[in-house]
């Protein structure tokens, strides 16, 4: 069976409750004090079955100004719409207001039904159709059918089901797979199931079992079970008005204008980027930063309307705007809103959703109105792009993606690999895509700042790779930066060593005297074996290492001649190698090495060099400490060293 939403909108008092009760018989009014005043206050649910095997769940909505609020929350998901106009009264107030909610809605499938003809003679009805036909004509209802009906005779009620019928043929199916959400409009207790939340179903399923999260509080709950129509279901479908009974949630924390959804597939915001459009007929300009209130889904918020292009929006014209909210809200990309003056609250316009989680923008941006024409009319190909391009080099996520575009994470994924294919996007480490413009930008600031260091370190092989995160750009997501690495260093635009990175050429040339100081340092450090003098010592042995001498010792380290140990204590890398080999052959007879054992293997070098060779093996994963002893660790094999001798590796001799 095919499952579409109608809603009722019409004036006060034109008969909607009782015309759903005619069809359906069901009397939507609930509430006493509906049944006391003889008005709808709240919305009213009913279904109704039409030719075609389609079952039509009916949302009835109030028709008085102070309640066009409920109104706007029973108007959210509906697929098609019964507005009535009574006979006797014809067109009023809250019939073009509830035309304009409609079509900012863009709800454009609907029937509309001139009810009461049993009060009127045949050419006042004449005349009402008249008025009717031209207040649709260029509204979303312009070729929407005029039915005349009345609940109390009968008469046209037939013809009414089989427009329905008609109309419900060319609603399309929504889709069953995705994420579910479903915009709560109603929250109540039964005994023995707890909390109950109700609304149409947007997209996706529920069913028994399910663990949703209720936005915008990040609430997880567990659905204890399912009704749709009042009756139990194994599963809800999109396009049902459905009750979900709910676990792990009290009555007091659901409300009207909250989300039942599937974990991680929507967005909470508090700015939206979009078009605004306002009614031909609004009493006023709506001037930049104006408070006003937002309906989107059932849920109701004040907001400002920070305008983009002008600083006035006039009536009957639309611009782009961004919409900074007092409230979060759940939305996502193409979902429609409603909008109201702060004071007096009448329905003024509404818009789509372009952007559902923007940076703050200021007007007349030229570069943000250009991204947003992109976002609003481009190709899904051009959006993601552009998603991408804003995302720079933080990258954007496959599943954040996917909530900006307003679609299913596989779709998002295809999306991306056609753009990986055609090389304008790149995968970056898992679920990590970033464009390839702001690759080649990163990969370009990378080289900058490897030449920039050279420049202002020339004896230095290369830059940290921690320096060069940091220098390159907070911004910067780390994997960006490793990816961009991977590339430059296969192209050889520049080298890597361990965690160093060079620009230029991959050999450090150093001019001659420094050339004749390395060959000293390196005769007197392999002449020390495991007791070298400390930095100091070695510093008033070699005046030439200056009153800096660490560095010129890093630069060794660089060139493969030495291995810090300490910030103190330098070793040559010959006899790191020699401590390694006899550590790796003591391990293949023994589980443990003490710090005596390990004295003696390097030819009982004192304490103050022992220890923080240990140190130094615990660091790098040759040995892991256990107590005051040492057992192997994940390096701790010969073949794992990663201090190899250098080609050219001076001799000392």
């Amino acid at each position: 069976m095919k499952n579409i939403v109608l809603g009722t909108a019409g004036h006060i008092d034109h008969g909607k409750t009782v015309l759903i009760k005619a069809l359906t018989g069901v009397d939507t009014d609930r509430l006493k004090e509906e049944k006391e005043r003889g008005i709808s206050i709240d919305l009213g649910f009913a279904f109704l079955d039409l030719p075609g095997d389609v079952r039509a769940g009916i949302v009835d909505v109030p028709g008085h100004e102070r309640f066009i609020k409920n109104m706007l929350a029973g108007t959210c998901g509906i697929d098609a719409v019964v507005m009535v106009v009574a006979a006797n009264e014809g067109v009023m107030p809250q019939t073009r207001e509830h035309l304009s909610v409609i079509d900012m809605l863009r709800i454009e499938r609907g029937v509309i039904a001139v009810t009461k003809t049993d009060l009127v003679d045949p050419e006042w009805l004449e005349l009402v159709k008249a008025d009717v036909d031209v207040l649709k004509k260029g509204s979303v209802l312009r070729d929407a059918e005029i039915i005349p009906v009345s609940a109390v005779t009968g008469e046209g009620l037939e013809d009414l089901v089989e427009a329905l019928g008609r109309l419900a043929a060319v609603v399309p199916e929504r889709s069953l797979g995705g994420a579910a959400r479903l915009p709560v409009d109603r929250v109540f207790t039964v005994e023995g199931f707890g909390t109950v939340v109700t609304g149409t179903l947007w997209s996706g399923e529920i069913g028994e079992g399910d663990r949703l999260v209720l936005l915008p509080h990040e609430a997880e709950v567990r659905v204890r079970s399912v009704q749709v129509h009042s009756r139990s279901v194994p599963r809800a479908v999109a396009g049902q008005r459905t009750a979900v009974a709910l676990h792990g949630l009290g009555r007091t924390e659901a409300s009207r204008g909250d989300v039942l959804a599937t974990p991680g597939a929507y967005a909470v915001t508090h700015m939206i980027d979009a078009r605004m459009d306002l009614v031909a007929d609004a009493a006023r300009p709506v001037k930049s930063r104006s408070r006003l209130r937002l309906h989107l889904g059932s849920s109701e918020i004040l907001c400002r309307a920070v305008l983009l292009e002008k600083d006035a929006l006039a009536p009957g014209d639309s611009q782009l705007a961004q919409i900074r909210l007092e409230a979060p809200v759940v939305t996502t990309r193409g979902d429609r809103f409603v909008l109201r003056y702060y004071s007096p609250m009448r329905v003024i316009g509404g818009g789509v959703v372009l952007d559902p989680m923007p940076g703050k923008h200021k007007a007349r941006d030229a570069g943000i109105l250009e991204r947003l024409a992109v976002l609003e009319t481009g190709t899904p190909e051009d959006r993601v792009l552009e998603i991408l391009v804003a995302a720079g080099g933080k990258g954007e996520g496959l599943a954040e993606i996917g909530r900006k575009m307003g679609i299913e994470t596989d779709e998002a994924r295809l999306l991306l690999r056609g753009l990986s294919e055609e090389n304008r996007a790149l995968e970056i480490g898992r679920k990590l895509w970033v464009d390839r413009g702001t690759l080649d930008t990163v990969s370009g600031k990378i080289i900058e700042v490897c030449e920039d260091y050279q420049k202002k370190n020339p004896v230095r092989w290369g830059i940290s790779k921690e320096e060069l995160r940091t220098r390159a750009g907070v911004r910067i997501a780390p994997a960006v930066v490793e990816r961009a690495l991977e590339i430059l260093v296969t192209e050889k635009q520049v080298f890597q060593k361990a965690d160093r990175i060079r620009g230029g050429s991959e050999d450090l040339t150093l001019d001659p005297a420094k050339e004749q100081l390395r060959r000293k340092v390196v005769a007197l450090m392999r002449q020390s074996g495991f007791s070298p003098p400390l930095v100091s010592a070695l510093a008033e042995q070699l005046p030439g290492l200056g009153a800096k001498p660490v560095e010129f010792l890093d630069t060794m380290v660089d060139l493969g001649d030495l291995v810090k140990i300490s910030p103190t204590l330098y070793l040559h890398a010959d006899a790191v190698r020699e401590a390694r080999r006899k550590l790796s052959e003591f391990f293949a007879a023994n589980d443990r090495v003490s710090v005596p054992e390990f004295k003696g293997l390097i030819g009982g070098a004192s304490r103050k060099y022992t220890i923080p060779i240990l140190e130094y093996f615990d660091v790098t994963g040759v040995t892991q400490r256990v107590g005051d002893a040492r057992v192997a660790g994940v390096k701790s094999a010969v073949q794992d060293l990663t201090t190899k001798p250098r080609r050219g590796e001076p001799s000392g001799e």
